[in-house]
This record gives structure tokens, C-alpha cells and sequence, in this order.
């Protein structure tokens, strides 16, 4: 008998031959983490079973992830906080649900419908804890795991459905009703708070500056630059603009939230804007690569942990992002976004 040392890609091969999956080796990197990450929620909490909400230490989730694999992926996870990042977007999916700063527990097993023909599993644990039926026919792309309908047939009661809406947290059925409720009920109430000059509005889909603006009456998203200890950001208003032979007058102005104006940015129809388009285009025979022009709002931004990011040639510029997704994914993409404002279409050509 010849004994032999594993060889690192031999390893390799074997997890994506696991995983159903042949992306990028990110993806195989974020859904080894991912499943491990899982599957520590689960053993910690048996080892502790005094404890009777099965929750473990979130401290010895990360170490114990971090040991088992650093010696696969050392480049990977040569910085601890790699992980514990991973959790944090895990619980932003549901995945694994964070009770507090310092304890986690597994999420409740659920399903979102793709199409007719898959699903998006969420919670129940890693990908061995699975029913056998469902473990074999799981693809895990990064922190995505998809399975077809056939797999789900049988055990309809352990995975029952999650609605897509719930799940991206809108307050009502698509972001473009709240977003039109929201500025419409805001801006009757507000008419005393004094708006700051340098003002920019959201207008065709673009920011233009007030004072340029020869355009219609109506009620816009608007920002303006700040400069904190040297840290550059913006904030954000809604505001009622009437315009009259050349003469603009604001009626009534409102700051509001950061994550409220990534969630408007998409979602607002006033000012003459309109769906804005994301583009694909397909990278591989599993893959396709999205073109995503700036931040979603914190609740909706878990459908861009679906995927993984493609390394840019300039990193001095963190939007657009290009985010790679499995290609069985597309439909709850597509119309994930759609809920949220966004058109998802394909990039034809060069």
C-alpha cells in the first residue's frame, strides 16, 4: 500500500464535487466557511445541552471554524475577523441567527421559491444534518444552497415555504408603495426644518445639483456632501420643490436615514425616475456576473450575500461592484430586484 500526502487541490476537487457547485474558488472558499459555520452552531450547542435554547458562543463558532480550516485556506483566512464577517452575513441572511453579541443559534428551516423547478434553502443546520434525499441533489454556491422542487416533495413540512416579500423585510408587498406612502406622508407633515445649501437631487436617475435645476415641480430625493475628521460621506433629505419662471422654492424639507435613502434611491417614481437596470451578463456555464451601481438598503442587501464579488481592477472606487451568482439563482434575483425598484436585465454584446 502507497500512502501519499492529500494534495491541497485534491481537497479542492472533492468539496465542489460536494457542493454541486464549479465557480470561482471564492465561492468553494465562502460556502466551505459558510457550511462550517453552520455545522459549529449545531455541535456547540450539543455540547452544551443544559442550555436549552441551543444557543453557542459566537467567540467559539469563529475559533473553532478557524481551525479547521485555516491549514486549506490560509491565505484566505489569514485574518481572523474573515470569519466572524462570514457569521455576520449569515445572520443577515438568516442562516444563523444571532441572539446577541455573543450567542447564535441555527435559523428555522425554511424555503424560498426560485421557479417552479428550485428553491433557496435557509437555516436547518449544514449541508450533513440535511435529510439524505435533499443532501444529495443540494448545489451550495458561496452561501447560497439551491435544490430542485423534486428534492423538496417529500418533506414539504420540514422546509415549509418563506415568502420572497418577508424575507427582504418590505413593509408592504414591493418597496415602490412604501417608497411613495413614505415621501407623500413625510413631507405633508414637515414644512418648518430649513434646508442646507449645496443641496443635490435625485432627478432621471442621476444626482444634479439644486442650483442647476431648471426642471418640474415635484417631491425628490436629495444629499449633500460631509466632511467628518477627514471622513467623507453624505446625507439625506426629501424635499418639496416648486418651480415657477425660473424660480425654485422649496415647500417642505426632512432628513432622513441613510439606509431609508438607499431603500428611496431605488424605489422613488418622482423626479421623473424610473426602474434602474442592473446588468448581467453569464460567466460561466454555472455563473453569471451583476453589475451592482451602489449600496441596497441593509435588509435588502442580503440578496447580494447570495453571491461573491469579483476582484476589481480599481479598488479605490467600492462601487460599482461586479458580484458573481449561481446561474439558478437568476430568477429570484431578477425578481427580488424588481420587488425593491431595480430591473435586472442581460448585457448584450461588448
Amino acid at each position: 500500500m502507497n500512502i501519499e500526502p492529500i494534495s491541497e487541490d485534491h481537497i479542492l476537487r472533492q468539496i465542489t464535487k460536494e457542493f454541486r457547485f464549479r465557480g470561482r474558488l471564492e465561492s468553494t472558499q465562502i460556502g466551505a466557511v459558510a457550511e462550517h459555520l453552520r455545522a459549529s452552531c449545531v455541535l456547540l450547542s450539543l455540547d452544551n445541552p443544559q442550555d436549552l435554547g441551543n444557543l453557542s458562543s459566537t467567540i467559539q463558532i469563529c475559533r473553532q471554524v478557524q481551525r479547521r480550516l485555516l491549514p486549506l485556506f490560509p491565505d484566505h483566512l489569514a485574518n481572523p475577523q474573515v470569519v466572524s464577517n462570514e457569521l455576520e452575513k449569515l445572520d443577515q441572511l438568516g442562516d444563523v441567527i444571532k441572539v446577541d453579541s455573543y450567542r447564535a443559534v441555527c435559523g428555522p428551516s425554511r424555503r424560498i421559491q426560485i421557479d417552479s423547478m428550485s428553491s433557496l434553502l435557509l437555516g436547518g443546520g449544514p449541508l450533513c444534518a440535511l435529510p439524505l434525499a435533499l443532501r444529495t441533489t443540494v448545489e451550495i454556491a458561496g452561501r447560497s444552497r439551491i435544490v430542485g422542487a423534486t428534492s423538496l416533495s417529500s418533506i414539504d413540512a420540514t422546509f415549509p415555504f418563506q415568502r420572497l416579500e418577508d424575507w427582504l423585510e418590505l413593509d408592504n408587498d414591493d418597496m415602490l408603495t412604501w417608497a411613495a406612502q413614505y415621501v407623500r406622508t413625510n413631507l405633508n407633515r414637515e414644512k418648518k426644518a430649513v434646508p442646507p445649501d449645496d443641496l443635490n437631487i435625485f432627478v432621471r436617475n442621476r444626482w444634479v445639483l439644486l442650483d442647476d435645476f431648471m426642471g418640474e415641480s415635484d417631491d425628490y430625493l436629495a444629499r449633500r456632501r460631509t466632511t467628518n475628521y477627514g471622513n467623507r460621506g453624505h446625507e439625506y433629505s426629501v424635499l418639496r420643490l416648486r418651480t415657477k419662471d425660473r424660480v425654485k422654492k422649496i415647500d417642505a424639507f426632512l432628513e432622513i436615514g441613510k439606509d431609508d435613502a438607499r431603500k428611496l434611491q431605488g424605489a422613488i417614481r418622482t423626479g421623473k425616475c424610473v426602474a434602474e437596470k442592473m446588468y448581467f451578463s453569464f460567466s460561466s456555464d454555472e455563473t453569471i456576473e451583476v453589475t451592482v451601481p451602489h449600496p441596497l438598503a441593509k435588509a435588502q442587501s442580503k440578496l447580494l450575500l447570495l453571491g461573491w464579488e469579483c476582484a476589481s481592477d480599481d479598488t479605490a472606487k467600492p462601487w460599482p461592484r461586479n458580484i458573481e451568482f449561481s446561474r439558478k439563482a437568476t430568477p429570484l434575483l431578477a425578481r427580488g430586484l424588481s420587488l425593491i425598484g431595480y430591473e435586472l436585465i442581460e448585457k448584450r454584446g461588448k
